[in-house]
């Protein structure tokens, strides 16, 4: 066990442990100060109907702050019992079981408030329609997290496939999806000719998938994007390559951007802190790993590493 896979086991569960005390149940704070307010505002503008809604939406959030409370302290304790000195795989298998457990205890409540928000809204006056707009937003948060947790443990679980997938076909389907946002930075990704490779589709697409996004979403405005995709091989090793041409990420900050809910504070980053690790987690299953370094000329790189025996010929 090396000392680096331990502390970042570490680091990730306290990652973790504040993503659930702050991440996400600030945002189901604040729609306790937003219905406040809008009682506040109209004290004679909500009828019976809205008045029920505004407590059933509170009973809502109050179910998912318990929830979170109960599991932080699930966490806290188990904290304690792994002890410094426990295998990376049992902390990531403890943060697994609490992540999935968090998406079970929120899901329907999360659900139930978003309908009862849309109907409140529904009898408000306009001017009044603001605060229910900011409880969206709050509720849109909190399903990003849930939708990220569920795409991170559902990586890797296919293992390694009898067939391969075709790596061409599959990038061209991330950037087909990808379309408007890319037009949004004038991008354009370049591809050389690249390989089939022996692990499940599903984690091929859910890495490119979100590779393509991190280097959207570093696009430099008023610049157009450049993502160039590679594959080279070097003696028993098969290499991916993306590069981007985007604002790139500090050399300082490239090994925790892979941790996970790792995000580098003094860098404005308003993302989740999930895809770099998810993509970590569906490569390393198939035996791979991830390398993050500044790009030469700027940028990122993403170097994806598999041996060469999952790698087909190229298409």
């Amino acid at each position: 066990m090396s000392s680096e896979a331990r502390d970042r086991s570490w680091r990730e569960l306290e990652n973790y442990e504040q993503a659930i005390a702050h991440d996400l149940r600030g945002p189901i704070l604040r729609v306790t100060t937003f219905l406040d307010l809008l009682r506040r505002r109209s004290p004679d503008g909500l009828d019976d109907g809205a008045l029920a809604l505004t407590q059933r939406l509170e009973g809502h959030h109050a179910a998912m702050r318990d929830a979170l409370a109960r599991r932080r302290s699930e966490l806290r304790e188990l904290g304690g019992q792994l002890g410094e000195g426990s295998a990376p795989s049992a902390v990531a298998a403890a943060i697994a079981r609490s992540m999935a457990a968090v998406v079970a205890d929120l899901v329907g409540p999360l659900a139930a408030a978003r309908a009862d928000a849309r109907d409140l809204i529904a009898r408000l006056a306009p001017p009044d329609r603001a605060s229910l707009a900011a409880i969206g937003r709050a509720h849109d948060r909190v399903a990003a997290y849930l939708d990220a947790f569920t795409s991170f443990l559902a990586a890797g679980r296919g293992g390694v496939p009898a067939s391969s997938a075709n790596l061409e076909l599959e990038l061209a389907a991330a950037i087909a999806a990808r379309g408007p946002a890319l037009e949004r930075v004038h991008g354009c990704v370049r591809a050389d000719p690249l390989p089939s490779l022996r692990i499940d589709a599903r984690d091929v697409r859910l890495v490119l998938g979100h590779l393509l996004d991190n280097a959207i979403g570093a696009a430099i405005p008023g610049r157009p994007l450049v993502v160039h995709v590679a594959s080279t091989r070097d003696g028993e090793s098969w290499h991916l390559r993306i590069h981007d041409d985007g604002s790139g990420i500090p050399a300082a900050h490239a090994e925790r951007a892979q941790d996970l809910l790792g995000r580098p504070e003094d860098r404005g980053n308003i993302g989740l802190g999930m895809g770099l690790a998810t993509c970590r987690r569906a490569v390393e299953s198939s035996g791979g790993r991830i390398e993050l370094t500044p790009g030469p000329g700027g940028g990122t790189e993403i170097c994806l590493t598999w041996p060469v025996g999952l790698v087909g010929s190229a298409s």
